[in-house]
Protein backbone atom coordinates (compact mmCIF):
# COMPACT_ATOMS: atom_id res chain seq x y z
CA UNK A 1 0.00 0.00 0.00
CA UNK A 2 2.99 2.71 0.60
CA UNK A 3 4.34 1.70 -2.59
CA UNK A 4 1.02 2.27 -4.46
CA UNK A 5 0.17 5.29 -2.59
CA UNK A 6 3.51 6.95 -2.96
CA UNK A 7 4.37 5.98 -6.61
CA UNK A 8 0.51 4.60 -8.42
CA UNK A 9 1.30 2.87 -11.28
CA UNK A 10 2.60 5.20 -13.71
CA UNK A 11 5.92 2.59 -14.87
CA UNK A 12 5.19 0.17 -12.02
CA UNK A 13 6.87 -2.78 -14.04
CA UNK A 14 10.18 -1.69 -14.03
CA UNK A 15 10.70 -0.44 -10.46
CA UNK A 16 14.00 -1.97 -8.89
CA UNK A 17 13.28 -3.84 -5.85
CA UNK A 18 9.44 -2.51 -5.34
CA UNK A 19 7.48 -5.12 -3.38
CA UNK A 20 5.15 -5.84 -6.08
CA UNK A 21 8.29 -7.89 -7.86
CA UNK A 22 6.57 -10.76 -5.23
CA UNK A 23 4.15 -11.66 -7.41
CA UNK A 24 5.39 -10.93 -10.91
CA UNK A 25 4.49 -7.49 -11.87
CA UNK A 26 7.99 -6.65 -12.23
CA UNK A 27 9.84 -7.21 -15.62
CA UNK A 28 13.72 -6.19 -15.31
CA UNK A 29 16.53 -7.99 -16.79
CA UNK A 30 17.54 -11.55 -16.23
CA UNK A 31 20.56 -13.44 -14.99
CA UNK A 32 21.59 -11.04 -12.14
CA UNK A 33 24.21 -11.66 -9.92
CA UNK A 34 22.95 -14.06 -6.85
CA UNK A 35 24.31 -12.34 -3.86
CA UNK A 36 23.22 -13.40 -0.17
CA UNK A 37 24.97 -11.49 2.39
CA UNK A 38 23.53 -13.63 5.14
CA UNK A 39 25.22 -17.01 4.00
CA UNK A 40 28.36 -15.00 4.90
CA UNK A 41 29.22 -16.59 8.53
CA UNK A 42 31.77 -13.63 8.64
CA UNK A 43 28.31 -11.00 8.52
CA UNK A 44 25.44 -13.24 10.23
CA UNK A 45 25.83 -14.98 13.08
CA UNK A 46 25.21 -15.69 16.28
CA UNK A 47 26.31 -12.31 17.25
CA UNK A 48 24.79 -10.42 14.91
CA UNK A 49 21.94 -12.73 15.31
CA UNK A 50 21.45 -10.55 18.51
CA UNK A 51 20.82 -6.73 16.68
CA UNK A 52 17.71 -5.35 16.31
CA UNK A 53 16.79 -4.88 12.37
CA UNK A 54 20.14 -6.72 11.78
CA UNK A 55 18.49 -9.30 9.19
CA UNK A 56 16.34 -7.11 7.60
CA UNK A 57 19.23 -4.65 7.42
CA UNK A 58 21.52 -7.37 5.76
CA UNK A 59 18.83 -8.69 3.27
CA UNK A 60 18.18 -5.18 2.41
CA UNK A 61 21.85 -4.49 1.04
CA UNK A 62 22.25 -8.21 -0.53
CA UNK A 63 19.28 -6.60 -2.73
CA UNK A 64 20.60 -3.31 -3.47
CA UNK A 65 24.41 -4.82 -3.76
CA UNK A 66 23.10 -7.12 -6.48
CA UNK A 67 21.01 -4.59 -8.10
CA UNK A 68 24.36 -2.44 -8.72
CA UNK A 69 26.09 -5.00 -9.84
CA UNK A 70 23.04 -6.82 -12.56
CA UNK A 71 23.55 -3.14 -14.16
CA UNK A 72 27.74 -3.23 -13.60
CA UNK A 73 27.96 -6.83 -14.83
CA UNK A 74 25.16 -7.58 -17.31
CA UNK A 75 26.02 -8.91 -21.00
CA UNK A 76 23.81 -8.26 -23.78
CA UNK A 77 25.69 -11.52 -25.75
CA UNK A 78 24.82 -13.27 -22.69
CA UNK A 79 21.53 -11.87 -22.20
CA UNK A 80 19.92 -12.43 -25.90
CA UNK A 81 21.36 -16.24 -25.78
CA UNK A 82 19.39 -16.94 -22.44
CA UNK A 83 16.38 -15.29 -23.90
CA UNK A 84 16.76 -17.57 -27.23
CA UNK A 85 17.30 -20.45 -25.00
CA UNK A 86 14.44 -19.83 -22.90
CA UNK A 87 11.97 -19.30 -25.74
CA UNK A 88 12.95 -22.13 -27.66
CA UNK A 89 12.86 -24.84 -24.55
CA UNK A 90 9.13 -23.17 -24.12
CA UNK A 91 8.31 -23.56 -27.45
CA UNK A 92 9.72 -27.26 -27.25
CA UNK A 93 7.76 -28.38 -24.18
CA UNK A 94 4.64 -26.24 -25.69
CA UNK A 95 5.17 -28.80 -29.02
CA UNK A 96 5.46 -31.59 -26.53
CA UNK A 97 2.16 -31.53 -24.58
CA UNK A 98 -0.42 -30.56 -27.82
CA UNK A 99 -0.67 -26.76 -26.37
CA UNK A 100 -1.02 -23.80 -28.62
CA UNK A 101 1.80 -22.31 -30.12
CA UNK A 102 3.25 -19.47 -27.83
CA UNK A 103 4.12 -17.93 -31.22
CA UNK A 104 0.71 -17.08 -31.52
CA UNK A 105 0.74 -15.11 -28.26
CA UNK A 106 3.28 -12.16 -27.15
CA UNK A 107 3.20 -10.46 -23.86
CA UNK A 108 1.54 -6.97 -23.09
CA UNK A 109 3.81 -4.00 -22.58
CA UNK A 110 1.23 -2.11 -19.67
CA UNK A 111 2.97 -0.96 -17.45
CA UNK A 112 6.58 -0.70 -19.47
CA UNK A 113 8.42 -3.40 -17.96
CA UNK A 114 12.15 -3.14 -18.31
CA UNK A 115 12.48 -5.91 -20.34
CA UNK A 116 10.96 -7.90 -22.92
CA UNK A 117 12.65 -9.08 -26.07
CA UNK A 118 11.28 -9.91 -29.75
CA UNK A 119 10.75 -13.40 -31.70
CA UNK A 120 9.98 -13.03 -34.77
CA UNK A 121 8.48 -9.50 -34.24
CA UNK A 122 6.33 -10.84 -30.71
CA UNK A 123 7.60 -9.81 -27.59
CA UNK A 124 7.95 -11.82 -24.30
CA UNK A 125 9.68 -11.89 -20.89
CA UNK A 126 10.57 -15.43 -18.44
CA UNK A 127 7.03 -14.29 -16.55
CA UNK A 128 5.27 -14.91 -19.78
CA UNK A 129 6.89 -18.15 -20.64
CA UNK A 130 6.65 -19.85 -17.80
CA UNK A 131 2.92 -19.04 -17.62
CA UNK A 132 3.02 -20.28 -20.93
CA UNK A 133 4.23 -23.19 -19.96
CA UNK A 134 2.17 -24.00 -16.75
CA UNK A 135 -0.53 -24.07 -19.57
CA UNK A 136 1.31 -26.56 -21.84
CA UNK A 137 2.22 -28.68 -18.83
CA UNK A 138 -1.60 -29.28 -18.16
CA UNK A 139 -2.75 -29.97 -22.06
CA UNK A 140 -1.02 -33.56 -20.89
CA UNK A 141 -4.27 -33.77 -18.34
CA UNK A 142 -7.36 -31.54 -19.75
CA UNK A 143 -8.20 -30.08 -23.24
CA UNK A 144 -8.70 -26.44 -22.54
CA UNK A 145 -10.88 -26.25 -25.65
CA UNK A 146 -13.87 -28.10 -23.12
CA UNK A 147 -13.03 -25.83 -20.17
CA UNK A 148 -15.82 -23.37 -19.53
CA UNK A 149 -14.43 -21.77 -16.45
CA UNK A 150 -11.30 -21.16 -14.63
CA UNK A 151 -11.08 -19.80 -11.04
CA UNK A 152 -7.35 -18.58 -8.95
CA UNK A 153 -6.85 -18.14 -5.75
CA UNK A 154 -3.49 -15.38 -5.71
CA UNK A 155 -3.81 -14.03 -9.32
CA UNK A 156 -0.70 -11.61 -8.64
CA UNK A 157 -0.66 -9.35 -11.64
CA UNK A 158 -2.52 -11.79 -14.07
CA UNK A 159 -0.39 -13.44 -16.08
CA UNK A 160 -1.58 -16.36 -16.41
CA UNK A 161 -5.08 -14.95 -17.30
CA UNK A 162 -3.35 -13.14 -20.10
CA UNK A 163 -1.71 -16.29 -21.23
CA UNK A 164 -4.81 -18.09 -21.23
CA UNK A 165 -7.24 -15.61 -22.52
CA UNK A 166 -5.11 -15.00 -25.59
CA UNK A 167 -4.93 -18.28 -26.17
CA UNK A 168 -8.97 -19.04 -25.53
CA UNK A 169 -11.26 -15.31 -26.27
CA UNK A 170 -14.22 -17.00 -25.10
CA UNK A 171 -12.85 -18.40 -21.29
CA UNK A 172 -14.72 -16.86 -18.27
CA UNK A 173 -12.32 -16.45 -15.43
CA UNK A 174 -12.11 -15.72 -12.12
CA UNK A 175 -9.55 -14.21 -9.82
CA UNK A 176 -9.50 -13.90 -5.94
CA UNK A 177 -6.65 -11.93 -4.09
CA UNK A 178 -6.13 -9.26 -1.38
CA UNK A 179 -5.30 -6.01 -1.89
CA UNK A 180 -3.13 -4.93 -2.97
CA UNK A 181 -2.46 -7.15 -5.22
CA UNK A 182 -5.63 -7.30 -6.69
CA UNK A 183 -5.87 -3.52 -7.24
CA UNK A 184 -2.81 -4.26 -9.73
CA UNK A 185 -4.41 -7.42 -11.57
CA UNK A 186 -7.58 -5.18 -12.58
CA UNK A 187 -5.75 -2.49 -13.87
CA UNK A 188 -3.10 -4.66 -15.46
CA UNK A 189 -6.06 -7.02 -16.88
CA UNK A 190 -8.66 -3.93 -17.78
CA UNK A 191 -5.70 -2.47 -19.94
CA UNK A 192 -4.74 -5.85 -21.63
CA UNK A 193 -8.48 -6.43 -22.37
CA UNK A 194 -10.84 -3.57 -22.68
CA UNK A 195 -14.06 -3.76 -21.74
CA UNK A 196 -13.36 -7.48 -20.30
CA UNK A 197 -13.05 -7.71 -17.00
CA UNK A 198 -15.87 -6.67 -14.55
CA UNK A 199 -14.38 -4.99 -11.35
CA UNK A 200 -14.10 -5.41 -7.65
CA UNK A 201 -16.58 -2.99 -7.48
CA UNK A 202 -19.29 -4.78 -9.38
CA UNK A 203 -18.67 -7.91 -7.58
CA UNK A 204 -17.97 -6.69 -4.12
CA UNK A 205 -21.37 -6.70 -3.82
CA UNK A 206 -22.58 -10.02 -5.62
CA UNK A 207 -24.34 -12.45 -3.47
CA UNK A 208 -24.65 -15.21 -6.08
CA UNK A 209 -21.75 -16.29 -8.27
CA UNK A 210 -24.85 -18.52 -10.33
CA UNK A 211 -25.15 -16.05 -13.04
CA UNK A 212 -21.99 -15.33 -14.54
CA UNK A 213 -22.06 -13.63 -17.83
CA UNK A 214 -19.60 -15.94 -19.89
CA UNK A 215 -15.91 -15.06 -21.76
CA UNK A 216 -15.38 -11.84 -18.82
CA UNK A 217 -12.91 -11.95 -16.82
CA UNK A 218 -14.29 -11.38 -12.72
CA UNK A 219 -12.69 -9.74 -10.44
CA UNK A 220 -13.20 -11.27 -6.83
CA UNK A 221 -12.08 -10.63 -3.17
CA UNK A 222 -11.25 -13.73 -1.38
CA UNK A 223 -14.31 -13.83 0.85
CA UNK A 224 -16.33 -13.90 -2.06
CA UNK A 225 -14.80 -17.76 -2.90
CA UNK A 226 -17.14 -19.71 -0.78
CA UNK A 227 -20.00 -18.48 -2.92
CA UNK A 228 -17.94 -20.81 -6.04
CA UNK A 229 -20.78 -22.63 -7.56
CA UNK A 230 -20.53 -26.22 -8.91
CA UNK A 231 -19.48 -25.50 -12.42
CA UNK A 232 -18.84 -28.58 -15.30
CA UNK A 233 -15.92 -28.44 -17.49
CA UNK A 234 -13.62 -26.31 -14.81
CA UNK A 235 -10.70 -25.46 -13.78
CA UNK A 236 -9.36 -24.44 -10.29
CA UNK A 237 -5.57 -23.07 -10.43
CA UNK A 238 -3.16 -21.87 -7.55
CA UNK A 239 0.20 -20.99 -8.19
CA UNK A 240 2.49 -20.54 -4.99
CA UNK A 241 0.18 -19.00 -2.92
CA UNK A 242 -1.31 -22.17 -0.20
CA UNK A 243 2.20 -22.82 0.64
CA UNK A 244 2.51 -19.07 2.35
CA UNK A 245 -0.75 -19.76 3.87
CA UNK A 246 -1.59 -21.92 7.53
CA UNK A 247 -2.88 -25.75 6.91
CA UNK A 248 -6.20 -24.64 8.05
CA UNK A 249 -6.43 -21.34 5.81
CA UNK A 250 -5.73 -24.02 2.92
CA UNK A 251 -8.25 -26.58 4.34
CA UNK A 252 -10.68 -23.60 4.39
CA UNK A 253 -10.89 -22.86 0.55
CA UNK A 254 -10.71 -26.63 -0.54
CA UNK A 255 -13.78 -27.22 0.96
CA UNK A 256 -15.28 -25.20 -1.89
CA UNK A 257 -12.41 -25.95 -4.58
CA UNK A 258 -13.63 -29.59 -3.49
CA UNK A 259 -17.80 -29.31 -4.56
CA UNK A 260 -16.87 -26.38 -7.17
CA UNK A 261 -14.30 -27.89 -9.89
CA UNK A 262 -13.77 -30.72 -12.27
CA UNK A 263 -9.77 -30.66 -11.97
CA UNK A 264 -7.17 -28.64 -10.30
CA UNK A 265 -4.09 -27.32 -11.01
CA UNK A 266 -0.86 -26.48 -7.97
CA UNK A 267 2.19 -25.47 -8.11
CA UNK A 268 3.23 -25.25 -4.66
CA UNK A 269 5.99 -26.41 -2.11
CA UNK A 270 5.06 -29.54 -0.94
CA UNK A 271 7.95 -30.14 1.47
CA UNK A 272 6.12 -26.80 2.92
CA UNK A 273 7.43 -23.37 3.30
CA UNK A 274 10.26 -22.60 5.92
CA UNK A 275 9.26 -22.52 9.64
CA UNK A 276 9.27 -18.40 11.28
CA UNK A 277 11.80 -18.04 13.49
CA UNK A 278 10.06 -15.70 15.77
CA UNK A 279 7.04 -13.57 15.31
CA UNK A 280 6.50 -11.05 12.27
CA UNK A 281 9.71 -12.96 10.51
CA UNK A 282 9.39 -14.63 7.01
CA UNK A 283 8.13 -18.25 7.05
CA UNK A 284 5.01 -20.00 8.21
CA UNK A 285 3.83 -21.29 11.67
CA UNK A 286 3.06 -24.52 10.03
CA UNK A 287 3.98 -25.84 6.89
CA UNK A 288 1.29 -26.73 4.17
CA UNK A 289 3.01 -29.97 2.43
CA UNK A 290 1.14 -32.02 -0.40
CA UNK A 291 -0.12 -34.49 2.44
CA UNK A 292 -2.35 -31.56 3.42
CA UNK A 293 -3.21 -30.85 0.09
CA UNK A 294 -4.03 -34.79 -0.13
CA UNK A 295 -6.24 -34.39 3.00
CA UNK A 296 -7.94 -31.23 1.67
CA UNK A 297 -8.92 -33.04 -1.97
CA UNK A 298 -10.84 -35.73 -1.08
CA UNK A 299 -12.56 -35.89 -4.06
CA UNK A 300 -9.93 -35.64 -6.69
CA UNK A 301 -7.16 -37.88 -7.41
CA UNK A 302 -3.53 -36.97 -7.82
CA UNK A 303 -2.99 -37.60 -11.71
CA UNK A 304 0.85 -36.37 -11.76
CA UNK A 305 3.09 -34.64 -9.87
CA UNK A 306 6.83 -33.41 -10.74
CA UNK A 307 9.13 -30.63 -10.49
CA UNK A 308 7.84 -27.11 -11.69
CA UNK A 309 9.18 -25.95 -15.28
CA UNK A 310 10.77 -23.23 -15.98
CA UNK A 311 12.35 -21.52 -19.66
CA UNK A 312 15.65 -22.14 -18.35
CA UNK A 313 15.38 -25.59 -17.22
CA UNK A 314 15.29 -26.58 -13.39
CA UNK A 315 15.51 -23.31 -11.02
CA UNK A 316 17.89 -23.74 -8.01
CA UNK A 317 15.71 -24.14 -4.57
CA UNK A 318 17.08 -24.04 -0.98
CA UNK A 319 17.51 -26.77 0.99
CA UNK A 320 14.49 -28.64 1.80
CA UNK A 321 12.30 -27.16 -1.18
CA UNK A 322 10.37 -28.57 -3.59
CA UNK A 323 8.32 -27.15 -5.66
CA UNK A 324 6.33 -28.73 -7.75
CA UNK A 325 3.61 -29.16 -10.31
CA UNK A 326 0.79 -31.25 -8.98
CA UNK A 327 -2.83 -32.06 -11.65
CA UNK A 328 -5.48 -33.12 -9.95
CA UNK A 329 -8.67 -34.55 -11.43
CA UNK A 330 -12.28 -35.21 -9.72
CA UNK A 331 -12.59 -39.10 -9.04
CA UNK A 332 -15.81 -40.29 -10.80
Amino acid sequence: MPELRKFGLKDFRRRANSPMESYDAVQRRPIPPQINLASLRLLNNRFTYTIPGYDAALERLSVRLASFLRVKCSSPVNTRQAEILGFERTEMFGDRFGAKSVRSISASRVGNPEWCFEVDGREYNFSFLYKYLVYAWCCQFVDFDKISMITEIGSGLGIQTEVLKKLYPDLTILLFDIPPQLYVCERYLSEVFPGEVVSYRKTREMTSLESLEAGKIYIFGNSRFPLLPPQPNSLFMNHTSFQEMEPDVVANYLRTVNKSVDHVFMNNNIVGKEVAKRPGAPGVITPTTLEHYKEGLKKFDLIFSERRLTPLAEESEPDGELQANMFWTRRS
